[in-house]
């Protein structure tokens, strides 16, 4: 595929025109490289056709061949800190940053910690996950073109149901990448506390969870509800139990939104 902006932006991008999932693909080959050759920094593949693609809490996430983006990026951090662990929330701020442009007139935001949502419908999932060498890769999955009807589910969307300016592969891939790189670059080099908190301050203004009525499930399999009050600075979720409990700080977990 002729991907002149995207190339302008990752010239170490490996286009596929069908993979069973980007991040696998990535992560296989970051395993299979010569220890003296690494799969460097800011390395991409991208498709819009993924046959097995995975969401977080390994959720299947398949679309119609040449409705959707998926794109994996390779991130390489100079040290090894705190900052990491806010990679997701700094990867959902950036999508939302690209797509803002081209939905003028809709509401793009953040759902805890990395879906991005149109108007309160989900468009984007991330997934984030450590390579073997201590790298990240940041897997997004975007919906471009899919119709009403090819949707998984009732509460997702597409750039092309919300009348986007463009669902252009290379418009949307261009687009996110530079948000990526700009963004995650920032937090990767946040060297002081005070640059860190304008990182997740920016996550809170993006964020559609923070002032919302919620129901947590947590990995070991109890449910809490209450009001999501804010993030701290390792951008864990604040929760205000509903049952007078005091305040949850919650690390890991899959969030709903209630009415």
């Amino acid at each position: 595929m002729d991907l002149p902006l995207t190339r302008t932006v990752a010239p170490l991008l490996t286009w596929l025109p069908e993979v069973d999932s980007t991040n696998a693909w990535l992560s296989q080959r970051v395993r299979e490289a010569h220890p003296d050759s690494p799969v460097p920094d800011r390395f991409v593949v991208a498709t819009d056709t993924q046959t097995s693609g995975r969401g977080r809490l390994d959720r299947a996430w398949t679309a119609p061949a040449r409705t959707s983006l998926a794109v994996s990026a390779l991130r390489r951090a100079r040290r090894a800190d705190a900052a990491l662990a806010l990679l997701p929330l700094t990867a959902g701020s950036a999508v939302a940053a690209a797509l803002r442009p081209l939905l003028p007139s809709h509401s793009v935001t953040v759902k805890w910690p990395n879906d991005v949502h149109v108007d309160g419908l989900k468009v984007c999932g991330i997934l984030c996950e450590l390579t073997a060498d201590g790298g990240v890769i940041i897997g997004v999955g975007i919906n471009l073109t899919l119709t009403a009807a090819e949707l998984p589910v009732p509460t997702a969307t597409s750039l092309a149901l919300q009348d986007a300016v463009s669902t252009s592969v290379d418009t949307v891939l261009s687009a996110t990448l530079s948000e990526l790189w700009a963004q995650t670059t920032e937090l990767l080099d946040a060297d002081t506390p005070q640059r860190i908190e304008a990182i997740v301050d920016r996550a809170r203004r993006d964020s559609a969870t923070l002032g919302r009525r919620v129901s947590t499930h947590l990995p070991d399999g109890s449910v809490i509800t209450g009001v999501a009050r804010t993030l701290d600075t390792g951008g864990r979720l604040v929760i205000e139990r509903a049952d007078g409990g005091g305040m949850l700080t919650v690390s890991a977990g899959d969030v709903i939104h209630l009415r």
